[in-house]
């Protein structure tokens, strides 16, 4: 996205670019939710699954807010002011993109380091077809 947006193109294709990522983040997002919810529980004991959904639908909220103003001052020239001048678009979108990089490598850090134990039996497998229409209905209930 950030060498799309840097990049000599035409604004029709960093329109286009800007939206289709957009639109997949956005689709991503509730498959995402899903996973998150089995994830937790699988992945933490019951005991602790309260304070796993408080910093999850806790704090996380609140960082996002402060990360949305964050990238408003971004955008709006307040924060790359101070620092380096001004930065016109699409240098103030593409540095939006570029402070998520520190935030997103923390994750795949993070990530790196869960360890889920494998079960001391392994789970009877179901057929492709029951397991991904089944398990579609079993979501939708």
């Amino acid at each position: 996205m950030m060498a799309v947006l840097l990049l000599p193109l035409p604004w029709q294709v960093k329109a286009v670019v800007v939206v289709a990522h957009g639109t997949v983040v956005g689709g991503a997002r509730t498959v995402g939710v899903a996973f998150e919810f089995e994830v937790l529980g699988v992945a933490v004991a019951e005991t602790r699954l309260g304070q796993a959904l408080g910093l999850a639908y806790g704090l996380g909220p609140i960082l996002a807010i402060v990360g949305s103003l964050f990238s408003q001052m971004l955008l709006s020239g307040a924060v790359g002011t101070l620092m380096l001048g001004e930065w016109p678009f699409p240098r103030n979108f593409a540095a939006v993109f570029a402070a998520s990089i520190l935030v997103l490598t923390l994750a795949a850090f993070l990530s790196s380091r869960l360890i889920i134990p494998l079960p001391e039996q392994e789970a009877r497998r179901e057929s492709f077809l029951k397991g991904v229409f089944g398990g579609f209905g079993h979501f939708l209930s």
